[in-house]
């Protein structure tokens, strides 16, 4: 198939151009762009690294000029890997409900229930304390994002649909995830870190942008990111490892927030702190501007300096 043609558009397609050239010359350039894109941001020439959206699209090119040549896949044994197994012994037919439930959902807030644009999410909250504990309630639009443990989800639920729908939710024996990290800590090792006044948890993908930030200071970079969300336990693990009185949690990401709200609610051995990033640039420049110990200045500074900018 020949491809028309401007030649003020490109000087590369001629007109014995076929869409196998184009696709060959369209990818060298792409490649070629890649390699420059540590001349165009800083973060990116201080990592050693080039920009991870544009390797993607990279990728997308590239599927296409394969689906193009008529290559096939075996995609049989691609995917994630799997995720961990639940041990559901550790709460079998005479066992008894102790933990209760960690239930989270996402609230479409419907106009033929509510008036959206009025809802006390305050009233909301408070409704949430009273029947449950380690509430985290925030509002995006029209949309309640919530956290609850409770020993009647069914309860929230049904009070719940007096003011919307539900997009999502997720109901989780406590007991599980309880017994779960009793038996995982039985084989963490018994030394700890030596106890220090703070500490900075981040989350990000790639070893790159992983020891960006570690060269920024963070004691810990948690792998997520969009797609693969870190589970509350993998920011818990994180908090326990850092062994520090105050915790400032960057997560980086929109949907990992309400996650790093959880883990700060469960964690009980410091002050937790959840810095709401919600992209790496955003993590980046926050904890670029953090002032540390060793320039004279405490952790209460920072602190302040924090609520006043966010």
């Amino acid at each position: 198939m020949e491809l028309r043609y401007r030649r003020y558009r490109c000087k590369k397609i001629k007109k014995g151009s076929t869409l196998e050239s184009y696709f060959e010359n369209f990818l060298t350039e792409l490649h070629r762009s890649l390699e420059r894109t540590p001349e165009l941001l800083d973060v990116l020439r201080k990592a050693g690294v080039v920009d991870s959206g544009g390797a993607g699209f990279i990728y997308i090119a590239e599927g296409m000029q394969s689906a193009l040549r008529g290559d096939r896949f075996d995609i049989a044994g691609g995917g994630a890997e799997p995720s961990k197994k639940t041990d559901y012994s550790a709460f079998d037919e005479n066992s008894v409900l102790e933990f209760g439930y960690c239930t989270e959902f996402l609230l479409r807030l419907q106009n033929s229930k509510c008036d959206p644009d009025s809802f006390d999410t305050e009233g909301f909250r408070e409704y949430l304390n009273g029947v449950g504990e380690s509430v985290v309630v925030f509002r995006e639009g029209t949309i309640v994002k919530a956290h609850v443990h409770t020993m009647d989800p069914g309860e929230i639920l049904t009070y719940c649909r007096r003011y919307g729908e539900f997009l999502n939710v997720k109901i989780e024996n406590m007991s599980l995830q309880h017994n779960g990290l009793i038996t995982e800590k039985s084989f963490e090792p018994a030394a700890r870190k030596p106890r220090k006044s703070y500490g900075i948890v981040s989350v990000a993908a790639g070893s790159g942008i992983k020891e960006l930030f570690t060269s920024l200071g963070c004691d810990e970079v948690v792998d997520g990111g969009q797609s693969m969300n870190p589970s509350a336990e993998d920011l818990i693990s994180a908090f326990r490892k850092i062994n520090a009185d105050r915790i400032l949690v960057y997560p980086n990401n929109s949907n990992i927030i309400l996650t790093a709200k959880q883990a700060a609610s469960l964690y009980k051995d410091a002050e937790v702190y959840i810095i709401p990033s919600k992209t790496i640039g955003e993590g980046y420049a926050a904890i670029s501007q953090l002032e540390t110990e060793s320039n004279g200045h405490s952790f209460e500074s920072r602190k302040r300096y924090l609520a006043g900018r966010t």
